[in-house]
């Protein structure tokens, strides 16, 4: 049991290092993927803007000159 014993407190600290490692990594992997939603949320947003605005544009210009 003293052995076990040992063997866990060598252990233990390289264990405490590769759950503090994969909690970690998981955390920046949720929030690099919350990240590339948003991203993504504002490339679509922005991108529907920009069609609205070439569409404006394109309407604006269509339209016969006031004169």
């Amino acid at each position: 049991m003293i052995h076990d014993h040992h063997h866990y407190a060598t252990f233990a600290p390289f264990i405490k290092g590769v759950t503090g490692m994969v909690a970690s990594f998981s955390g920046v992997y949720i929030s690099y993927m919350a990240h590339i939603e948003a991203f993504l949320r504002l490339t679509g947003v922005a991108l529907g803007c920009l069609c609205g605005i070439a569409s404006l544009i394109s309407i604006v210009r269509n339209m016969p000159p006031r004169k």
